[in-house]
């Protein structure tokens, strides 16, 4: 249970990744850990999970098998399309996978048997509700992130039996039809100055801090192409300034009619502080240079 979220900008050649880091274990025991929620694929791609931590990480480590098979088929593995399939293929396999080990072979069962038919129905209907309860409580959800061969950003969801192609943004996890909502009613889309979308993911992420199983800490990432080499991570001063503009910008306008606990006066964020985000913390490789220029009105 957690909250993911990706959102293209500077005219979809760049992608605004972030992620809660929080897990929940059984018992809904939960603690933060430093491990990224999320994982390069072979193609330079970048992909989100929520859901079932174990589940998910099976998935991402069988993944690569999947697209090695589709080269040595002609696949180039930069199409939209291709990825999601081959993705959603590697999610299935396991899935039966785990189908197999966790529940038919409690019963004795092979997957060749299940796939004929169980003739008794207890035993079917009993195997059905199991799947169903898996799939539930364990089946992740995943973002995949990246550029196709024309240097346009993808965002793409992939489900257990959904998969699309997301638009502008997209977030999954418990917290993900919050982040979602936010980022509809900002009207948040891939034209925008990137600063501008870095902080509207954020505030969709501190909304899904709503629900119980979405922490305060998170992970930030900014791609402007496939592949370690073009992903930026944002630094801590950078997160914090992310939470001190939101804590500022996100408060009632009443003075005299806050409620009681109210910060009397929020922390001014400083002066410059669009220019320095924009110019000094967020800048850009040089192909993109002229594309913020134009958002901006600078040429």
């Amino acid at each position: 249970m957690t909250v993911g979220i990706a959102a293209l900008a500077l005219e979809g050649k760049a992608i605004v990744l972030m992620a809660d880091k929080l897990i929940t274990e059984k018992g809904d025991l939960k603690i933060e850990r430093d491990q990224t929620k999320g994982a390069f694929l072979p193609n330079g791609w970048m992909a989100l999970y929520a859901g079932g931590t174990t589940f998910a990480e099976l998935v991402l480590s069988h993944v690569p098998a999947v697209f090695e098979k589709a080269v040595e088929k002609q696949y180039t593995l930069m199409l939209a399309s291709e990825v999601m399939d081959l993705f959603h293929k590697g999610y299935l396999d396991v899935w039966e996978f785990l189908v197999e080990q966790e529940i038919l072979r409690q019963r004795l069962l092979t997957a060749d048997q299940y796939r004929a038919g169980i003739s008794d129905q207890t035993t079917r209907e009993m195997v059905e509700a199991e799947k169903r309860t898996m799939e539930e409580e364990y089946a992740p959800e995943f973002l995949l992130c990246g550029f196709d061969n024309d240097g346009n950003g993808n965002i793409i969801y992939i489900g257990l039996r959904d998969l699309e192609n997301s638009g502008a943004v997209g977030a999954i996890g418990s917290g993900g039809p919050t982040a979602l909502a936010r980022l509809i009613w900002q009207q948040t889309n891939q034209n925008d100055e990137l600063a501008r979308v870095v902080y509207e993911v954020y505030t969709a992420k501190a909304h899904a801090e709503k629900h119980a199983y979405v922490g305060p800490g998170f992970d930030a990432f900014v791609m402007f192409g496939n592949g370690y080499p073009n992903i930026r991570r944002s630094s801590e001063p950078t997160k914090g300034l992310l939470i001190d503009l939101f804590k500022y910008h996100d408060q009632t306008p009443f003075r005299l009619a806050r409620r009681p606990g109210e910060r009397s006066e929020p922390k001014h964020p400083a002066d410059d502080w669009e220019k320095t985000f924009i110019e000094e913390i967020l800048p850009l490789p040089d192909h993109l240079v002229a594309i913020r220029k134009r958002i901006l009105r600078q040429v």
